[in-house]
């Protein structure tokens, strides 16, 4: 706790539903051959928030993560959560600057969000 507020770190994370391998294995004698569509661009992308080792807040995405989607998961997932004042801990990805003033403008007043960290 920081000055008797909690701290719930969150942060974004994605996985790609097929991934390219240049390299293989085949029998000796046999060729290694397979096929990848660089058109597709199946992502899930994952936001969660943590606090004392406790997942919550969580929401999947078939997209990328923008400011817009970042902030509607600040504004209707992540501060409806939260049932305390608390500090939010991120990291400084280039979105979340936009939502964050967006959200400390419009969050209800018992919430705010801390400064991000710097890599």
């Amino acid at each position: 706790m920081t000055q008797g507020y909690p701290i719930v770190y969150m942060d974004e994370s994605g996985f790609e539903a097929e991934t390219n391998r240049p390299y293989g294995y085949a029998r000796i004698g046999k060729s290694c051959i397979d096929s990848y569509n660089w058109q597709a661009k199946k992502r899930t992308n994952v936001i969660g928030a943590l606090y004392k080792k406790m997942l919550f807040a969580l929401d999947y995405f078939e997209q990328n993560i923008n400011s817009h989607i970042f902030y509607d998961w600040c504004k209707f997932t992540l501060i409806p959560s939260l049932k305390t004042k608390c500090v939010i801990v991120m990291d400084n990805a280039r979105f979340h600057e936009h939502a964050y003033s967006k959200t400390t403008e419009q969050a209800r007043p018992s919430y705010f969000m801390a400064a991000t960290l710097q890599s």
